[in-house]
């Protein structure tokens, strides 16, 4: 009997909800059942060898693409990606796995860290509870901009480790409590949390648009358009940095204070 996976819950806790109900396998073992590979299973940002998941649970968990873009971290960057790039991956971990996908998405050239901690909502963890039985982990909140839980209005808590999850011999578990490796943003007054709150908002519906839905063209069109309206482009067409940066610095500065700020769940 396979489990239910619910709307929005990563293909990586759902591989943990099979190992919880199978009891006796290994992690290594359902990985292996499940996708044919030893360690896919607990990649828990980026699947691969989805094609196969999907040969092997026969089509009850969806179609390879609905799989990968909307129950991966993937989706959300091929939103992003030209055209050529995101048919690539998206082909490439439906029939096997990439494992430079984060070099190829540009994460590593971008300046962003790429590791991606996994993250929960203490409200949705109880919910989550006492709905499922056990808590899962959403992917909206997996999302590298999204800080906040958007139904509780809150801080996520941050499972914040150096060694990756699919290092592990089994699933990390979505806890709430304190810990070492728990951490969250400190959210200074409702200006901030509104401007996080939007971000994620951002974050969500981007994610789910299709794949080369945002592409740089498109973004400097936003871009130039919002610097015509702002006095930031003069009748030139050149930008004028001092009046970009005046408007934009204070929500930078907002979000920037609120990582400073980051600490320990108490």
């Amino acid at each position: 009997m396979l489990p239910t996976l619910e709307v929005g819950e990563t293909i990586y806790s759902w591989c943990a909800s099979v190992h919880r109900r199978t009891c006796s396998l290994s992690s290594i073992a359902i990985s292996q059942a499940l996708f044919g590979h030893p360690y896919v299973a607990r990649q828990h940002d980026f699947s691969g060898h989805i094609g196969e998941l999907c040969r092997r649970t026969v089509g009850l968990l969806g179609g390879p693409e609905e799989l990968v873009l909307h129950h991966s971290l993937l989706g959300y960057f091929l939103a992003f990606a030209p055209k050529d790039r995101s048919s690539s991956l998206l082909a490439a971990v439906v029939n096997s796995s990439v494992p430079d996908i984060k070099m190829r998405l540009g994460i590593l050239g971008s300046g962003v860290p790429g590791y991606h901690p996994l993250k929960c909502c203490p409200q949705c963890w109880l919910s989550d509870v006492q709905t499922y039985g056990w808590p899962i982990w959403h992917l909206e909140h997996q999302l590298p901009s999204v800080l906040v839980c958007r139904r509780h209005q809150r801080p996520l808590v941050f499972h914040w480790d150096p060694v990756a999850p699919m290092r592990y011999s089994e699933w990390v578990k979505p806890s709430v409590g304190p810990s070492p490796r728990h951490f969250e943003i400190s959210i200074v007054d409702e200006q901030t949390l509104d401007l996080l709150l939007r971000l994620a908002d951002f974050s969500v519906k981007a994610a789910a648009m299709p794949p080369s839905s945002i592409l740089g063209d498109r973004l400097a069109g936003t871009y130039q358009t919002w610097a015509a309206k702002n006095y930031g482009m003069s009748s030139g067409h050149c930008l004028r940095h001092p009046i970009m940066v005046r408007e934009l610095k204070p929500a930078f500065d907002r979000i920037s204070s609120s990582f400073l700020a980051m600490g320990p769940v108490a």
